[in-house]
């Protein structure tokens, strides 16, 4: 995984990462997200709850690349006992 970032340099398109917030010490997954209908500028959770105020988040790093996903599993032959 990448080195932390300066929250500055996260990326403003939506695109998920992983962020830390100086609040709580804690990291979420979150995306950046214009403001409208009154609301200012925020970054909101990539899952689902809430928003972070900006002062609040001081780093953040890219997402890795999922893992490969796995072989299908070989199907059993009929009538043989499994082991």
């Amino acid at each position: 995984m990448s080195d932390w970032q300066d929250i500055s340099t996260a990326p403003k398109d939506g695109t998920k990462f992983l962020a830390c917030s100086i609040r709580n010490g804690q990291h979420d997954f979150l995306r950046w997200v214009k403001g409208r209908d009154g609301y200012a500028d925020h970054f909101e959770s990539a899952i689902g709850y809430g928003g972070i105020p900006i002062a609040f988040v001081t780093h953040w790093q890219p997402l890795p690349a999922p893992p490969k996903p796995l072989d299908p599993p070989t199907p059993a032959k009929p009538n043989t006992p499994l082991q």
